[in-house]
């Protein structure tokens, strides 16, 4: 695992992106604008390597550009973030020549933070034009914060050292493999916590919903805590347990093992399996979903028959 050093954080940009953003803020004197990046993360070893490879810049019914503000819709951006296969890395954008992130742009991570829980990382990329023919590239990286990180409170920020900067020529972009996310896509994961959310009356928010990784290498697991309510001879007993959805490291082949969990997760067992390529479609994760609170509801209560709940239970 990389560290959070700043001199253990490199940035490669693609040559031809780079100067996209230049021209594109050279349209705008003392106007701030932007756009979105797109790439690829590369960890190795220690080192944490961010690779620029494409902007999207929006159009003018697609943001807002003023003196010291730049904001881009966020319909916009939800369509280009359904659309683009490579990580979204961040946002650019250009500074009129006042320097760096400013305390509306933390702001802005503060709230991309909040609205993202399933995301740890985020760039923002600056283009400080002191003038039309000097400009000044200022990278910050921010990481959201831990119990142990109490910078900022809710994240954790690292500025590039210019040194850490380098440029890609058109040969060597065309020459490197674009690396793909490995497993299951993160937006899927996403689409379905937000609709575990709105299936689940007992889960009141996406903390609820714990995502990890699995046995095996890619694989990806999602759990919740599930009540149930057990009828013994004497008394009805509740007690919760985990519900777990396993994501097959070769996503979209293989299958999606559903499992219930001691809460410790010493004994589970596997309850029903789809094939995975069921979740391809973002417009299926509803019916899917469906079908799964349905086998909760009507199933497991049956496999809850002693002896299995005391062997779950104690």
């Amino acid at each position: 695992m990389y560290s959070h050093q700043e001199e253990s954080i490199f940035v490669r940009i693609d040559e031809n992106t780079y100067d996209e953003m230049v021209n594109e803020g050279l349209l705008w004197p003392g106007i701030e604008t932007g756009g979105m990046l797109f790439g690829n993360l590369i960890e190795e070893g220690n080192n944490l390597t961010i690779e620029i490879l494409k902007t999207y810049i929006p159009s003018d019914d697609n943001c807002v550009r003023k003196s010291a503000y730049f904001e881009i819709n966020p319909e916009y951006a939800k369509t280009i973030l359904a659309q683009e296969e490579l990580k979204y890395l961040g946002n650019w954008h250009k500074h009129p020549g006042y320097g760096g992130p400013s305390h509306g742009d933390h702001g802005q991570i503060h709230e991309f933070f909040i609205n993202n829980p399933h995301l740890n990382f985020i760039l923002t990329f600056i283009i400080n034009f002191l003038s039309e023919e000097e400009r000044e590239p200022i990278i910050e990286v921010y990481f959201r914060g831990f119990e142990s990180i109490t910078e900022n409170n809710s994240f954790l920020t690292r500025r590039i050292s210019q040194k850490n900067l380098t440029f890609l020529k058109d040969d060597l972009v065309e020459d490197r493999p674009v690396l793909k996310e490995k497993g299951v896509p993160s937006k899927i994961l996403s689409e379905v916590k937000s609709e575990l959310l709105i299936l689940f009356d007992h889960l009141s928010s996406i903390k609820d919903i714990q995502e990890f990784p699995g046995q095996l290498p890619n694989e990806k697991v999602l759990s919740f805590l599930y009540p149930f309510q057990i009828k013994s001879i004497s008394k009805i007993e509740k007690f919760n347990l985990l519900i777990l959805m396993s994501f097959p490291p070769e996503f979209p082949d293989g299958r999606i093992y559903f499992d219930i969990s001691s809460e410790d997760m010493s004994k589970n067992i596997t309850f029903k399996t789809h094939p995975a390529e069921t979740l391809v479609d973002k417009e299926l994760i509803q019916p899917f979903l469906l079908l799964l609170k349905s086998d909760i509801e009507d199933e497991i209560p049956l496999l809850l028959e002693k002896p299995l709940w005391r062997v779950m239970h104690e």
